[in-house]
């Protein structure tokens, strides 16, 4: 089947389509492939997209998350955010399976907002952080008990070790050569992880990738709309998420530089980012969290570092790359920005001490 006639056929198992529809390619987003849907004979646009079952290898554990988040935070919404809307197929259901067995959805698109793909103002930091923050604040009242893992072994920091290890040993891509002074530096580290394991942290429902493009904003790319892609929220710990936004805000640069040279933390995304989760999130924290968000911030910069590494080595089979070393430069990138925290590690303390006290 022609791809187009094939994407308006997926459209028409949601929408009462009549004349000319346009789909076109979202490009944003590194997992699933996105699609914008526009009908000259209904107003509202809505975003198609496909569900990648090499990453997701259980849709529909994606899709009751994705039902029941949305659900507990329509009881009590904040009229500060917007929520998602998970369109219905035709026959009620919540997605369409294609002959494929492609796993298909459909959201009403949300009019006059963007996404970003960096932070440009500190003030942006700490508005989508405010919003992660207040995601976790509402949810913490959804048993955790009651939202699937969608990725196996997530957030399940030791097996990131043993399949990096793994990936090393078998080599398969005959990648290792490349990255010797790249996995002599992240074995020097797992302490960090060890330290993570022995804090008694609370479980709570978290977002789990806490990137500022999983944030909708106004036009004005001033204020934060709604926390989108909610794929992989499941079970964790608040501090994965605080360490995501520390690692993917404050990089001076894009996370796949190849310029080590360039990266850098900017210190005052930093001080926002913190202000804006701590504001939302005082109130849950207990002592083991609010004493260790720097080390949910290395926690995280290294996690991504081995997740980056063990997909090069496996020959890159869970990112999309645009060239051959590009999980190599992501991983370089990771590690370098894990050593400009090490180095002022003082400095950010002392910022997230002081944000503390003021909050609580």
């Amino acid at each position: 089947m022609d791809p187009e006639v094939k994407l308006n056929h997926i459209a028409g198992n949601f929408l009462k389509l009549r004349g000319n529809t346009l789909i076109t390619p979202i490009s944003k987003g590194l997992i699933n492939d996105t699609y914008l849907i526009q009908n000259e004979h209904i107003k509202t646009k809505y975003v198609l997209q496909k569900i990648n079952q090499n990453v997701f290898r259980e849709p529909e554990k994606v899709m009751k998350n994705l039902v029941r988040i949305v659900d507990h935070l329509a009881k009590k919404p904040d009229p500060r955010y917007k929520l998602l809307k998970l369109e219905k197929t035709i026959v009620s259901g919540t997605y369409y399976l294609d002959e494929q067995q492609d796993y298909w959805r459909v959201f009403r698109y949300l009019d006059h907002t963007d996404t970003i793909d960096k932070v440009t103002d500190p003030i942006q930091a700490r508005e989508a952080a405010r919003a992660y923050g207040n995601f976790i604040k509402r949810l913490n009242r959804l048993n955790p008990g009651e939202v699937f893992e969608t990725i196996k072994n997530f957030h399940n920091y030791r097996d990131r070790i043993v399949k990096l290890e793994k990936a090393a040993a078998e080599n398969s891509s005959q990648r290792k050569k490349n990255c010797l002074n790249e996995l002599d530096f992240i074995g020097n580290r797992i302490k960090y992880i060890e330290e993570y394991y022995s804090l008694p942290l609370p479980k709570r429902i978290i977002h789990s990738d806490t990137k500022i493009d999983n944030i909708l904003f106004d036009d004005q790319l001033e204020k934060a709309v709604c926390v989108i892609d909610l794929d992989i929220a499941m079970p964790g710990s608040l501090l994965y998420d605080y360490g995501d936004m520390v690692r993917s805000f404050t990089n001076r640069v894009k996370e796949d530089e190849g310029d080590m040279s360039k990266i850098g933390i900017n210190q005052e995304v930093f001080y926002n980012l913190t202000q804006g989760f701590i504001e939302e999130t005082a109130i849950l924290m207990k002592n083991a969290e609010t004493n260790n968000l720097l080390l949910g911030a290395k926690i995280v910069i290294l996690i991504q570092a081995i997740r980056n590494l063990t997909d090069y080595l496996f020959g890159d089979v869970y990112y999309k790359i645009n060239y051959e070393t590009h999980n190599l430069v992501r991983a370089r990138n990771q590690i370098t920005l894990l050593s400009c925290i090490e180095k002022d590690e003082k400095i950010y303390e002392n910022i997230i001490n002081s944000i503390v006290e003021k909050n609580t």
